[in-house]
């Protein structure tokens, strides 16, 4: 064996250790959720239509495989989870603090109101 081969080869232990020790370090374990959280989940689902068959055939319903089955349109269903029921009340609260409009600047040459900000420096300006 040559000494290259030999360097090579402590070489390759020494970096397939170092990946192993790293692959341990990423591993983390899922955390179980502390106190009261909300969930939000939303899913789509095709509104279908059965074509061939109407309200007074004998055969209506899904049995039988000469019917086809079409997706006209999706509608959507959003659910929000509450996992504690006590801070239901809490969420759906009115907001009760106004919302204030942003602050109008004006150029400090012309005293225009502004339509540009300098990039370098925030000033604003009215004009170019």
């Amino acid at each position: 064996m040559s000494l290259t081969e030999a360097k090579n080869l402590e070489l390759l232990q020494a970096f397939t250790l170092h990946e192993e020790q790293r692959k341990e370090q990423r591993k983390t374990k899922r955390r179980a959720t502390m106190g009261a959280y909300i969930r939000y989940h939303s899913i789509a689902a095709p509104i279908v239509k059965l074509g061939g068959l109407s309200a007074n055939s004998p055969q209506h319903g899904l049995s039988g495989s000469d019917h086809k089955v079409t997706a006209l349109r999706y509608c959507t269903r959003n659910f929000v989870t509450f996992s504690d029921p006590r801070i239901v009340p809490s969420f759906l609260q009115k907001q009760t603090h106004k919302i204030t409009p942003a602050e109008k600047l004006y150029c400090p040459v012309t005293r225009l109101p502004a339509k540009y900000m300098d990039p370098l420096t925030g000033t604003p300006y009215a004009t170019t």
